[in-house]
């Protein structure tokens, strides 16, 4: 008789898992994914990360480290391989599925009114819930102050700034064709002020969406639990008028920057 080996005992470890995987696979084609466990779902998603391996004590694994299947695919790569188990291609690909969430969310129409400051607040606020980078939004309203379209226009750069892409702004004034617009972006870093870079980016976003006959409306910032509004603070009247001063843009956010800081530091309105 021959003494098994090495090589003959891993061949029979992956005949073991290659027919657990296919069980799933048929009982997933026949019955759909309703009767599947938390854990069971993350087990079958990691088989085509991971070609070869038992998934099931990683999926636990992960669960417990994160606390759910949102807040594991709404990490960032980086905090995922932290978990014993978890190389490039599995981050890579869970990250990947969190990023097609967000955005099919983002993208699926939703029809609401924003028609007034508090509701507009909170549902900036919303977009940021499960937020794991620093990230800028521009936010859409018909003339009947119903939301048309929610566009991300920005992520956060490696010093924590976010810089707006021109490009996806002006696509998207031209594909939905708002009457308002509001910016909003949130601040991982617990500053509830608004920075010199915030006042930049309102400024640029003011000049392209007067060039289509749009309005601007807010530029709202969320900082966890806590909300503030550009509007609210006199910041965005304070910009037009300074700019039919003809104020150069340096002085404008230089000017708006400190009395921003100023107003949110000691709280005046």
């Amino acid at each position: 008789m021959k003494k098994p080996t090495k090589d003959n005992e891993a061949t029979k470890e992956d005949n073991i898992h290659a027919a657990h995987r296919e069980r799933v696979r048929k009982k997933v084609l026949k019955n759909g994914f309703g009767y599947m466990e938390n854990h069971e779902l993350l087990e079958l998603i990691l088989f085509y990360s991971i070609p070869r391996a038992d998934t099931n004590p990683l999926a636990h694994k992960l669960l417990k480290r994160f606390g759910s299947l949102l807040d594991i695919v709404s990490s960032r790569i980086e905090e995922l391989k932290t978990v014993y188990g978890v190389g490039d291609e599995t981050a890579i690909y869970l990250s990947a599925i969190g990023e097609l969430y967000r955005r099919t969310i983002s993208e699926a129409p939703k029809v609401f009114m924003l028609n007034n400051d508090e509701v507009l607040k909170e549902y900036a606020s919303s977009l940021f819930k499960y937020a794991k980078e620093e990230m800028l939004y521009l936010i859409c309203v018909d003339s009947n102050l119903y939301h048309v379209a929610t566009v991300e226009i920005g992520m956060g750069n490696s010093i924590g700034k976010v810089n707006v892409d021109i490009s996806k702004l002006t696509e998207a004034i031209i594909t939905y064709k708002p009457n308002y617009i509001s910016l909003t972006h949130n601040h991982l870093n617990g500053s509830k002020i608004f920075s010199q870079e915030d006042v930049k980016a309102t400024l640029a976003v003011l000049k392209i969406v007067s060039i289509y006959d749009t309005i601007f409306d807010d530029h709202i910032l969320v900082c966890g639990d806590e909300v503030e509004s550009m509007k609210n603070l006199g910041a965005i009247q304070r910009i037009n008028n300074l700019a039919a001063q003809k104020y150069t843009n340096s002085q404008i956010e230089d000017i708006v920057a400190s009395e921003l800081s100023y107003q949110q530091r000691y709280k005046i309105t």
